[in-house]
């Protein structure tokens, strides 16, 4: 498993597309988080964490920078044919698909850390510079807490990314997907809100990276199952990439 890790990281960091791509959306993020920082208000009677939301709602944009990376990490092995002597090397085809989304999740975590750094580096002299206590907002448990969900969240959807580009084995495709699940899920907040809607990915994804002020809970499910609920999807498009792999020649 090290071994074919090593070989799917190798592969990212040997094509340009990859880093092309990362420039451009941390750019992106970036002018994002100044947006933000720009137009959002301040109050100066709010806790630490209210403070700083600005800073960790910008991760919220990472999540689309580590999906799509995830896809290319999985699609650029089909568009450059590598994928032909990596299954004739290990024919447990599973294995190779684990192995992507470890590969993935790894990508996921570069994306987390830089949109961590993108954050402090751009937003922490903006407060500071606008007159908010930084010791405020670094000494409150629940702004630490809401960037390590965040986190988190980022590297989950990094190895979704790459199990359904995985499963339709194309970056456009994959690109549908999404706007695919995200259309389905705005239909169904505005014609059948309820229970089934806190079940979907993106709603528990964002309650997920979003841990809400303990002294102010909020209905529905608790804020943290929506991680489990991301990997229960994960698991079922990765079962579903795995089958077609199995059934599928080596093309």
């Amino acid at each position: 498993m090290i071994t074919l890790l090593s070989s799917e990281l190798r592969k990212l960091t040997s094509t340009r597309a990859p880093w092309i791509m990362s420039a451009v959306l941390l750019a992106a993020a970036a002018g994002i988080l100044a947006l933000l920082l720009a137009g959002g208000p301040q109050g100066f009677d709010l806790a630490g964490a209210e403070q700083g939301l600005q800073l960790t709602g910008s991760l919220g944009f990472g999540v689309i920078l580590s999906y799509l990376l995830g896809v290319v990490a999985v699609t650029v092995d089909h568009r450059h044919g590598t994928h032909v002597p990596t299954y004739l090397a290990t024919p447990r085809r599973g294995r190779v698909l684990a192995a992507k989304l470890l590969s993935a999740s790894v990508v996921g975590t570069l994306v987390a850390v830089l949109s961590v750094l993108v954050a402090f580096v751009i937003g922490l002299p903006w407060l500071g510079g606008h007159g908010v206590d930084l010791g405020t907002v670094l000494g409150d448990p629940l702004f630490w807490t809401r960037l390590l969900a965040a986190s988190v969240g980022i590297v989950l959807m990094a190895v979704f990314g790459a199990a359904v580009a995985a499963l339709v084995r194309s970056t456009v495709a994959a690109v549908f997907v999404l706007l695919g699940l995200f259309a389905i899920e705005s239909i169904v907040e505005l014609q059948a809100p309820g229970e089934l809607f806190d079940w979907l990915l993106f709603n528990s994804l964002f309650t997920f990276m979003s841990p809400p002020d303990p002294s102010r809970p909020i209905g529905g499910l608790p804020y943290w199952v929506g991680g489990p609920i991301v990997v229960g999807w994960i698991a079922v498009v990765a079962v579903a990439a795995t089958v077609r792999t199995l059934r599928g020649d080596v093309r």
